[in-house]
């Protein structure tokens, strides 16, 4: 009898879907995402994109590692944001993020070149905190592939991000 068998099971990765309490639905990437004309961050199993505190957005890394298809989804869903014509910033929560494999980095750097004139000019700056020097290692990396046209540092904790993207883009 076919079927999916217990081993074929433990052979798949296994997905953690955010907690949230608003329904949901599966993309064609097998990403958890709630309804687009719902308040609240948009979640996937790998990107947490907040935008309640407009225009300070916050993108929270999961601890898995992350596959082609949802790095590709979250280079879209930034993209969109950079495409509205309105300045922003964006605090980048790696901290617990896998590490990304060089072709990965080279797919992030060539997925971004689409709208890499958007975000230059809208935004106001960008900062990524990590946990270890591999990743801020990783981070530079990227910017030796693609340099960013906007402020960008990399930083160690969430307090000073905040510090350095609040002197990028005051609060009204």
């Amino acid at each position: 009898m076919a079927g999916i068998t217990s081993s074929d099971n433990e052979a798949r990765p296994k997905f953690h879907r955010p907690a949230t309490t608003r329904p949901a639905t599966v993309d064609g990437y097998g990403c958890w995402l709630p309804g687009w004309a719902q308040k609240g961050p948009v979640m996937t199993a790998y990107f947490t994109i907040d935008e309640r505190e407009w225009p300070f957005v916050r993108i929270h890394v999961a601890d898995v590692p992350v596959p082609d298809e949802a790095l590709l989804r979250s280079v879209e869903q930034l993209g969109a944001i950079a495409q509205r014509g309105v300045r922003y910033t964006l605090l980048f929560d790696a901290r617990a993020a896998k590490p990304l494999g060089a072709q990965q980095r080279k797919l992030l750097a060539d997925a971004s070149l689409p709208t890499a004139a958007d975000a230059a000019r809208n935004c106001a700056g960008s900062a990524i905190v990590v946990s270890n020097m591999v990743l801020a290692g990783i981070v530079t990396a990227l910017h030796w592939l693609k340099p960013t046209d906007y402020p960008e540092k990399v930083f160690s904790t969430l307090e000073d991000a905040e510090a350095w993207l609040a002197t990028q883009l005051p609060r009204p």
